[in-house]
């Protein structure tokens, strides 16, 4: 039983090795490859596109105009002139302190401005006429000019104690009340602009050069389910050295009060339109040492070609140098080809 399972392994592999370097059996498997053993790969026929080279980021909502309302004077707060969470208009009064002493000073000082006027205007007349001398006309002036100055600075000193809404925004939470004595470091409430936001982002170094003013964006704020499109307004003039970063801002309409300020927002960036672009899959370029190859049929047999690259997507990469329309791209079967095969091409769609 032994000899006859012996001898059918021997024969077996006789027969094997037969097969293998048998001239009749093996005859035009060279380089050509033998009738009904050709390799059939998969390829794409290269087209021109339209290509939009764009990438994603995410960034931080801004409002438009934002400031702590604080006032310039030391003072008693007499009247609140604004609700919590109101709109209010630029130059609207917001807040009054206590000013009285200031304006009976202004009252004073009006009344003996007004007194100086007419002496000055009655010494103008007699020093045409002779009548006074023009040491007396100057003295009369100065004491006018004198009166206007303190006066001026007067009122700037109650302007002091008046706060104004610098923009028209939102105002939020208050944080006095009437007859709180307040200073400088007194924080009264925020205002904001909401309507536009700003949308605040970063972009890696290496794409620096494609970020400009002007550029397109795409922006989906927080949770909301619409993209709204917008323009980069301004650039950072340098890179971020600790994040190697280039940071920008564009502006987003908001009218309806929907983008909140201080969400974050999703962002696609376009960096490059290429009308005639030729892409081909990101699988279909080989690094080499000689650097990135691709595999081409001609005339039934496999071609390789040295490309450079440009822009790229997570499946797609633009190239530039090495194919053009028309040329049939392998796609499949990239580690068996070689050069001057013969293929079977089967062509797929995109």
């Amino acid at each position: 039983m032994k000899k006859v399972i012996l001898f059918t392994v021997l024969a077996v592999f006789l027969w094997l090795l037969w097969r293998f370097f048998s001239p009749s059996v093996n005859a035009g498997l060279g380089k050509e490859g033998a009738k009904g053993s050709t390799p059939s790969v998969s390829v794409l026929v290269i087209d021109t596109q339209l290509f939009s080279w764009k990438m994603q980021a995410v960034g931080s909502i801004l409002p438009n105009e934002q400031v702590a309302l604080q006032t310039e004077a030391l003072g008693k707060v007499m009247e609140i002139f604004f609700t919590e969470g109101s709109l209010v208009s630029k130059g609207q009064l917001l807040v009054k302190l206590n000013d009285a002493e200031e304006q009976a000073q202004l009252k004073k000082l009006t009344a003996t401005a007004q007194f100086l006027e007419k002496e000055y205007q009655r010494k103008k007349d007699l020093l045409e006429v002779g009548g006074v001398s023009r040491e007396e006309h100057d003295q009369i002036l100065n004491e006018l000019e004198n009166a206007q100055a303190e006066k001026n600075v007067l009122i700037a000193q109650i302007g002091k104690k008046q706060i104004l809404a610098p923009f028209s925004g939102r105002i939020g939470l208050r944080y006095v009340s009437e007859g709180a004595y307040i200073s400088q470091a007194t924080r009264i409430a925020t205002l904001i602009q909401t309507s536009p936001v700003k949308i605040e982002f970063s972009i890696p170094e290496k794409y620096g050069n494609y970020l400009k003013p002007g550029s397109e964006i795409a922006v989906q704020p927080g949770d909301l389910d619409s993209v709204i499109k917008s323009r980069v307004y301004a650039v950072e003039p340098g890179i971020d050295e600790d994040t190697r970063s280039l940071k920008a801002r564009g502006l987003i309409e908001n009218e309806e009060g929907k983008i909140i300020p201080g969400t974050y927002a999703r962002i696609e960036l376009v960096l490059g339109e290429y009308p005639q672009a030729v892409l081909v899959p990101s699988h279909t370029l080989v690094p080499e040492i000689n650097g990135l190859t691709a595999w081409v049929v001609k005339k039934g047999k496999a071609e390789k070609r040295i490309v450079k690259a440009g822009a790229y997507t997570a499946d797609e990469i633009q190239v530039l140098e090495g194919l053009i329309r028309g040329d049939t791209l392998i796609t499949t079967g990239l580690l068996m080809v070689r050069e001057g095969m013969i293929v079977n091409p089967i062509i797929q769609e995109r």
